[in-house]
């Protein structure tokens, strides 16, 4: 019963979306297996639909599951047990944006005897599973402390792999300045520019994307753009950019100033993290100069540009 509620709430979610009802849904088989049978699935499964609003402004349902690590407690490890005899490894990525039960789940995990390998960056958790109280101390970036504690535990060890193949060395340097307490980041990116990181004016920068043809971000849709296409810094995860344009708020301005990242709401931080380094070569900041900002390029003046 449980199962079929499940696929019926994902139905409605992806008929809302627009979506096939192909690619998504439970395998019964696996939950309905013999090794089951003597589990009432009705009391450990839950869901809900809930509004959710994406990086494109689109307003859409949102299924919630409970019931994973539950499951494992009330089967007396029989969940861990059908994963282990099904699969020698098991990967997975994008872990920073796991939270809520989802680390339970991955705490009984490192406690099998399947070997598991989690891959993440908690510079980039943007993009969170769901909204549960449940374990909210290890949310966004502070996942870090959760493998900490796991791996004080025993349970895991951790690798640190701060190295960029993407981004040159003054952006790296620049994004790093977000997470002062995760370890500094080594670009591995050589390749030289005229152009690394700089501001320009507003006035500037229709003659700048005219010349140079960087990619636009923004951090919303309410923000303009002169009129240029853009992308939300959510849309640039997981892309490249040989140069890139930032349209910051006035928090972002704030840091370009301070050079404090803490400052920063944490899904705010994150998405810039992220909107820095999808950049090759170049990040230009759209905001004004003032004493503070005294490294500056202006194309129409054709001042010299320096680094951030």
């Amino acid at each position: 019963e449980a199962v079929a509620q499940f696929n019926l709430a994902m139905a409605l979610s992806m008929q809302a979306n627009g979506r096939s009802q192909s690619r998504r849904g439970v395998r019964a088989n696996y939950l309905m297996d013999h090794k089951f049978e003597k589990i009432e699935f009705r009391l450990l499964f839950d869901w809900r639909i809930e509004d959710a609003d994406d990086d494109e402004g689109i307003v859409g349902p949102t299924v919630i599951f409970f019931g994973g690590a539950e499951v494992e407690v009330k089967s007396d490890g029989k969940v861990s047990a059908r994963l282990r005899g099904i699969y020698k490894r098991i990967f997975i990525d994008e872990v920073q944006d796991l939270s809520g039960w989802d680390l339970e789940i991955l705490r009984f995990l490192f406690g099998s005897r399947t070997q598991i390998v989690v891959v993440g960056d908690p510079r980039q958790a943007t993009c969170p599973t769901n909204n549960s109280n449940k374990n909210r101390q290890y949310k966004g970036a502070k996942i870090a402390d959760f493998f900490t504690l796991l791996q004080n535990q025993g349970l895991c060890v951790i690798e640190h792999q701060a190295v960029s193949y993407r981004c040159n060395q003054t952006i790296s340097e620049l994004a790093d300045l977000l997470y002062p307490s995760l370890p500094a980041s080594r670009s591995m990116n050589h390749e030289t520019t005229d152009m690394t990181g700089f501001y320009i004016r507003k006035e500037d920068v229709i003659s700048y994307h005219r010349e140079h043809s960087p990619i636009v971000l923004r951090y919303n849709v309410s923000t303009q753009t002169e009129g240029l296409a853009a992308k939300n810094f959510g849309a640039s995860k997981g892309l490249t950019f040989d140069r890139v344009i930032v349209f910051p708020t006035a928090g972002i301005v704030k840091f370009l100033r301070t050079r404090s990242g803490t400052e920063l709401a944490e899904g705010t931080r994150a998405k810039l993290y992220v909107a820095i380094t999808s950049a090759k070569h170049s990040v230009a900041f759209v905001c004004e100069p003032s004493p503070t900002l005294d490294k500056f390029y202006s194309v129409t003046d054709h001042l010299k540009m320096h680094h951030l």
